[in-house]
């Protein structure tokens, strides 16, 4: 877990790399994504640490509409580790830019 904050942002270029296009093909997504696999890889450590943090700071209801609409767990993990940084230690945060075309499209 002492990679999270290193490991969200390695994720995040992940997704803006699809995101912008940078990764065209299948292939190219797929091999940068299936590279964040591995005993305890940065899927792992990133989605551990967010499900928690979001649960603790805004409880289990908050993490289960999430897991049921997953375009709210980018925002909701934001809000609930901005409360964490008060009273836990400072957990990195999701970009506006890639937050922003993930709102966008809620309905």
């Amino acid at each position: 877990m002492g990679r999270f904050n290193r490991d969200l942002k390695k994720i995040e270029k992940f997704f803006l790399d699809v995101l912008h296009g940078s990764l065209k093909t299948r292939e190219e997504i797929d091999r940068v994504g299936f590279s964040f696999f591995g005993e305890q890889g940065p899927w792992y450590t990133v989605g551990y640490r967010m499900a928690v943090t979001i649960e603790r700071q805004e409880g289990r209801a908050r993490l289960i509409e999430c897991m049921t609409d997953v375009r709210r767990l980018l925002p909701a993990y934001n809000r609930a580790a901005a409360r964490n940084a008060a009273t836990r230690e400072k957990l990195a945060l999701w970009s506006v830019e890639l937050i922003g075309p993930i709102e966008s499209d809620k309905p």
